[in-house]
């Protein structure tokens, strides 16, 4: 396989950095590739139905409606809004997590391993690492 990677870097006549850059490039892509299987294994499974999502205060009607704040610590993933809202978990292989309806307050999740997580909840998309 490498040598039709070597073969169109010379036919688009690419040289130097270029040539090294993209042969760099196709090397990860083809270590992905082979290696996927086992990257998928390793991704936790989903919580059932966000069952694992633990309320911990409520909080009293507020201002600001559109309140949300996240906090890692620990393993969890704590989630403090001002309105009921949904919240769903994705790895960053964009397995779902975790989906559930959270209560306006504060609320926890203890995720299944350490790594890089993607928290949607209502309009708002954050990159949590954990």
């Amino acid at each position: 396989m490498s040598t039709g990677i070597n073969d169109t870097i010379r036919r688009n006549k690419c040289t130097g950095t270029a040539r090294r850059i993209l042969t760099a490039l196709a090397t990860v892509l083809i270590c992905l590739i082979i290696n996927l299987p086992a990257i998928a294994r390793q991704v936790p499974e989903p919580a059932s139905n966000g069952q694992s999502w633990e309320h911990l205060t409520s909080t009293g009607n507020s201002d600001d409606n559109d309140r949300i704040e996240t906090v890692v610590r620990d393993g969890y993933i704590y989630i403090t809004t001002s309105k009921v809202i949904n919240v769903k978990i994705f790895s960053i292989l964009g397995q779902l997590i975790s989906s559930t309806r959270v209560p306006a307050g504060t609320s926890r999740l203890k995720v299944p391993a350490r790594g890089i997580y993607i928290l949607k909840a209502g309009p708002y998309t954050r990159r949590l690492t954990v």
